[in-house]
């Protein structure tokens, strides 16, 4: 993702000012998978985490089907949580990186339409595409070229 759109919505991000700890807790999409908390009621309802789904995007999809059954999501400024993000992935980066773009590919076929699925492969596309040609690493180029399959093969691209 283009550095300028990651502190953006479309990476699932709020201005910066809601996050004060004197803020006001307010409604969010989805929050980090590390931070949430749900009543026991939500997840009898909605069946809590889709175990297909592995370690990423898991909470994206969760959070989505309880919005879809009518429960809101907050963010809670005051609550403190440490989350020592990229501890257990970076040792093994390759892998950690198939298995996130996997799981997005997971999250489109199950959340999105044709058309939605067909631009999203496109760009995915032509990003692992570009990155496996800059790549410098044998491992991390089988990765791309690992994720450039599983993203062709979802839309027949």
């Amino acid at each position: 993702m283009p550095a300028r759109l990651y502190e953006s919505r479309l990476n699932g991000r709020y201005p910066r000012h809601q996050y004060d700890s004197a803020g006001a807790p307010f409604a969010i999409d989805h929050p980090l998978g590390a931070t949430m908390m749900a009543k026991a009621e939500i997840v009898e309802s909605t069946g809590g985490f889709d175990e297909s789904f592995h370690m990423y995007c898991e909470e994206i999809d969760w959070c989505w089907r309880i919005q879809e059954a009518g429960w809101v999501i907050y963010m809670v400024p005051a609550a403190e949580f440490v989350h020592f993000g990229g501890a257990s992935t970076k040792q093994v980066q390759a892998r950690s990186l198939v298995n996130l773009w996997r799981s997005r590919a997971r999250l489109y076929g199950k959340h999105y339409g044709t058309l939605t699925n067909l631009f999203a492969s496109q760009l995915v596309i032509w990003g692992m595409n570009r990155n496996a040609a800059r790549a410098k690493d044998a491992e991390m180029r089988r990765a791309y070229e690992e994720i450039l399959a599983i993203w062709r093969s979802k839309n027949g691209c």
